[in-house]
């Protein structure tokens, strides 16, 4: 049966939880709110199947670039309302226009980030667009692509390279109905820590919460910002530099200890697309000029990949680029084959995020100065008056 004797060997996955014969198989929370399976060993007939499906024991199938591209969504909402270039929506697109299913991560009616599917192409996608820097919950998940996919309906399924390898593990074969779409990413913080960040906003602004982009385009592509609508009408937004979340995660305080020698690192990827920031179009593509709207870099690692990258390009789904594939890791690709590198007060951190909440457990070990405060408001005053752009374009006028 499947034992977890050390955490950095866990990703949450899901995938022995969805594959046991006797459903024998909980995932329960640990202190920090992370996922692990719990074998109820009355009911295990130790029939090895959660192991041969663990991406840390078997390991999982991977596959090297065949291309890389920098695309960009070709309607100007969907662009606008996408963390970076909006990739991910003429992928979902290319399943939901042959009448399938997309499967990707939404924050949902009760602020919880949870993995779902959807054949809607309007408002209900748009749900999906965005970065959550926060563990999906995903189970129950890989039954419900089974089935699609025994169904004979085209799935286009978006979640981290971890999340990808448990499903093609659980899966066990290969579906000509499946397009997998990675995120490759930077670490998960726990589910828990998000239900603390959204219960300290609810009592600072004294209003329920009702709907939250991680990297808003604010102030461009460039200046990603958390934004926050509230019942009452109200709106906060902040930056990585003042916001508890995104302070948590990109300072590598707060991820799954799994994140930390992550085995899905490396040219070759589990999912037949990979997707990731693209800060330096310019630099890729000779002659373009950025204006900080976004773009995405992607990597198309299998057949399957090239067959819905030249249907994007066929219904003028994306505009897209190739570049080199080296080139391109070398400017924005720091993550596909380095680990975050573990916060030295990580396991402090979470026990104080337990104890005392997430304000004092970031302001004891990650602090937020008010010299951070200032510079943030100054850059709201900045972009009121519209100086930002002028310097983007005097910055431009000078490469």
């Amino acid at each position: 049966m499947i034992e977890i004797k050390e955490k950095s060997k866990c990703c949450g996955c899901t995938a022995c939880q969805s594959v046991c014969p006797k459903m024998c198989i909980e995932m329960i929370p640990d202190e920090e709110g992370f996922l692990y399976p719990k074998v109820d060993q009355r009911k295990c007939v130790n029939c090895g199947a959660c192991e041969r499906v663990c991406p840390f024991i078997i390991g999982f199938k991977k596959n090297p670039a065949i291309e890389s591209l920098v695309v960009r969504n070709s309607e100007d909402q969907i662009l606008d309302n996408s963390t970076s270039g909006g990739a991910f929506s003429a992928l979902a697109m290319y399943a939901l226009e042959q009448n399938g299913v997309a499967y990707g991560c939404v924050c949902d009616s009760k602020m919880h980030i949870v993995h779902a599917c959807t054949d809607d192409t309007g408002v209900e996608l748009s749900a999906f667009r965005g970065s959550k820097y926060v563990q999906s919950e995903i189970q129950g998940i890989f039954h419900r692509v089974e089935k699609n996919l025994k169904g004979g309906r085209f799935v286009t399924f978006s979640g981290t390279s971890c999340q990808i390898a448990g499903l093609n593990n659980y899966l066990k074969k290969d579906y000509d109905n499946l397009l997998t779409v990675e995120v490759i990413c930077h670490g998960t913080p726990s589910p828990y820590l998000w239900k603390l960040y959204v219960e300290w906003m609810k009592a600072k602004y004294k209003s329920n919460p009702v709907q939250f982009s991680f990297r808003k385009k604010t102030y461009g592509y460039h200046s990603g910002t958390m934004e926050v609508l509230f019942e009452d009408g109200q709106k906060y937004t902040g930056s990585a530099r003042v916001d508890l979340m995104l302070k948590s995660f990109f300072s590598e305080i707060s991820s799954r200890q799994s994140c930390y020698g992550c085995p899905c690192k490396g040219l070759e990827r589990p999912a037949d697309i990979s997707i990731y920031d693209c800060w330096n179009a310019d630099k890729l593509i000779e002659g373009l000029e950025d204006d900080d709207r976004g773009y995405t870099n992607v990597m198309v690692n299998t057949d399957r990949g090239r067959k819905a990258i030249d249907y994007c390009k066929k219904r003028k789904l994306l505009w897209m680029q190739s570049v080199s594939t080296e080139k391109a890791i070398g400017y924005d690709g720091i993550m596909v084959c380095n680990y975050p590198h573990k916060h030295k007060n990580r396991e402090q951190f979470y026990k104080t995020v337990k104890d005392e909440g997430i304000y004092k457990a970031v302001q004891r070990y990650i602090p937020i100065s008010r010299r951070d405060y200032m510079i943030e408001n100054s850059k709201h005053l900045i972009y009121r008056a519209g100086l930002i752009e002028i310097a983007r374009k005097v910055k431009g006028r000078c490469k």
